[in-house]
């Protein structure tokens, strides 16, 4: 039984898909078909939700990435630039239209299949920086997508606690070896708002 000043928008509430009632942060994915703890958003990337046991996986996975491809963007221009020294209108035009150049025949040289993907990695490096900072601001603020979309609002108990969400207890080891154990505060099903952490987190210091 749940107590009916539990439910409503941000706490408990009934999921008309899964016919049950589905806890606070608890919402339906119609990729995955069914509810899931804390849903951050479903990865078209990975195939799956990103939720209360991932989160951590994702934003790891995901700051990984953007400093492997910073690192591939950094030695592709230095290669580069060393090929082509100054910039000619010929050079920017194989720089804009760089598979085009390749496809018509033009230019079958490694060094345009250097600046090809070139211009893969500095577009993936476009792409993983926007979704880092996008995600590690949300993480800061205590909230997922999917609660920002809907402004909810009531899980920011403070910058370093948010990433202890997130991350687990040891953060420290989580940042730099994603098999360790850290345990989260949360079991996914009750959840501490800014109200409730006022009063319970002296008592967890």
């Amino acid at each position: 039984m749940i107590p009916s000043a539990q439910l409503g928008q941000e706490r408990w509430h009934y999921c008309a898909v899964c016919e049950a009632v589905s806890p606070p942060r608890a919402w339906h994915c119609s990729v995955c078909g069914v509810c899931i703890l804390k849903r951050e958003h479903h990865c078209m990337f990975a195939g799956y939700c990103v939720g209360h046991f991932n989160h951590r996986y994702f934003i790891l996975f995901l700051a990984w990435m953007w400093m492997g491809v910073l690192y591939c963007t950094y030695f592709n221009s230095l290669y580069v630039w060393t090929e082509f020294g100054l910039v000619s209108p010929l050079a920017l035009l194989k720089f804009v239209f760089p598979l085009l150049i390749l496809m018509s025949g033009m230019d079958i040289s490694w060094t345009q299949v250097a600046i090809f993907f070139w211009s893969v990695h500095v577009a993936a490096l476009l792409l993983t920086s926007v979704l880092l900072v996008y995600h590690v601001r949300l993480i800061h603020k205590g909230n997922t997508t999917f609660e920002a979309n809907r402004k909810i609002s009531n899980y920011n108990l403070g910058w370093r606690q948010n990433w202890i969400e997130v991350l687990g207890y040891k953060w420290y080891i989580a940042v730099f070896w994603p098999f360790a154990k850290s345990k989260l505060p949360h079991n996914g099903v009750e959840w501490d708002t800014r109200e409730t952490w006022k009063l319970e987190a002296p008592k967890n210091r």
